[in-house]
């Protein structure tokens, strides 16, 4: 998991910087890299505060609903507005992740799986599993948007 969101997060920086000049005149392209390297790295995260040897059950809770609240503020902040599209795929995608927001729910899941690990019930860290999930399914969307976007 952590590989895997490290690798993504590095081919999202590669895309942001040999595109630099394209995506520093539109504000929409940058929210959605903002927003995607926020989901990437939230799974990134996840994966090291999960990996630390020796933790409380206590700790190990209140860091993942702190991770969790912090991922929902900056996704929260970076939300990209309303744009043009002016592709039909773009368009339909962008629709869906509005509806389904990967984005709200992987924060929210990673709140949730804290505060279960907290009281002790409810789950724990079996909601890291879907939340790790749509943080690289969200995370790939955007990117699908952000490459159609800046391409036209």
């Amino acid at each position: 998991m952590g590989a895997a969101s490290g690798a993504l997060t590095g081919l999202l920086f590669v895309a942001v910087s040999v595109n630099a000049k394209a995506i520093a005149t539109r504000p929409a392209l940058r929210a959605r890299a903002a927003q995607t390297l926020v989901l990437f790295a939230s799974a990134l995260l996840v994966s090291i505060v999960v990996a630390i040897p020796g933790q409380s059950g206590w700790v190990l809770g209140a860091e993942l609903t702190a991770l969790g609240c912090l991922t929902g503020i900056a996704l929260a902040v970076v939300e990209p507005g309303e744009s043009t599209e002016t592709h039909d795929e773009c368009g339909r995608l962008n629709r869906l992740l509005d509806r389904v927001s990967p984005n709200t729910l992987t924060s929210v899941a990673i709140a949730f799986a804290g505060i279960s690990k907290l009281v002790g019930v409810g789950g724990g860290l079996y909601w890291l599993v879907p939340a790790v999930m749509l943080a690289l399914i969200g995370g790939v969307a955007n990117t699908w948007l952000f490459l159609i976007r800046l391409s036209s």
